[in-house]
């Protein structure tokens, strides 16, 4: 709901998969200031982490995505209303992934970098994921994931690691 500071990119980025390379680009400076100690690498991490935590309190869920219209797909989700196929979930191209991706580079930003912001903001995540997928039935997941999973029982599993919280533990079973 915030405006938009520059238009997007092109192709995938703006053709439904919107958002994940937020989340590779914040992976990929994490890592880049944990392999060499750029000064200006650290900047744009800690800029980008920033940015996101604006979009992530203005929504005021946990959730952090760039998903077009994503409100109403993960609200039709929640609600137990989907449509599957393939690579596809209520119309929405991987969602799972994209999300995931948002996932792994706030992980890697705390765990390569410390940054102070990114391992509270990780953390409401998976009270989202949680929230919105707790009242399916195990069949309306198995179904949810004939679309794809992205990468979630990765980093749900290292969340419940991270924190000690089982709860991530048992959705990233789910997942």
């Amino acid at each position: 709901g915030l405006p938009a500071k520059s238009p997007t990119y092109g192709n995938w980025e703006s053709t439904g998969l919107d958002g994940h390379m937020g989340g590779h680009y914040v992976s990929a400076l994490a890592l880049m200031v944990a392999s060499t100690g750029d000064a200006q690498a650290k900047q744009k991490l800690d800029y980008a982490i920033a940015e996101l935590k604006r979009c992530q309190d203005a929504l005021g869920t946990g959730y952090i995505g760039g998903i077009p219209h994503g409100a109403k797909a993960w609200g039709q989700l929640g609600a137990g209303q989907l449509k599957v196929d393939s690579f596809s979930l209520n119309g929405r191209w991987v969602p799972w992934y994209n999300i995931h991706k948002v996932f792994a580079g706030l992980r890697d930003a705390w765990v390569y970098t410390g940054n102070a912001d990114a391992h509270p903001m990780l953390v409401k995540l998976p009270h989202w994921a949680l929230r919105l997928t707790t009242p399916l039935t195990d069949a309306q997941m198995q179904d949810m994931l004939r679309a794809e999973h992205g990468g979630m029982n990765e980093v749900l599993a290292d969340v419940a690691q991270m924190t000690g919280d089982l709860r991530y533990l048992a959705l990233a079973r789910r997942f």
